[in-house]
């Protein structure tokens, strides 16, 4: 099924790349719009926005470094 052309040109079925994990297939968003194209993308790394979210909630570069260099002593 994965390979199935018809799947692939609509993006029923789609090719991810993964830095850890390298290339991989699943399935597409089911929902498609004209007017509203959507890009599956994926999974984020363990932490990867770490730094984005703390920054969001009011840390900053400082604090989030202090926390950093704190790690495994909680």
């Amino acid at each position: 099924m994965a390979n199935e052309p018809s799947l692939r040109k609509t993006g029923t079925i789609v090719e991810v790349d993964h830095p850890k994990r390298g290339k991989y297939l699943t399935v597409g968003n089911p929902i498609k719009m004209s007017d509203s194209p959507t890009e599956v993308k994926r999974s984020p790394l363990l932490g990867e926005h770490t730094d984005e979210v703390l920054a969001e909630l009011g840390y900053a570069a400082a604090d989030v470094a202090a926390l950093r260099s704190k790690k495994g002593q909680f």
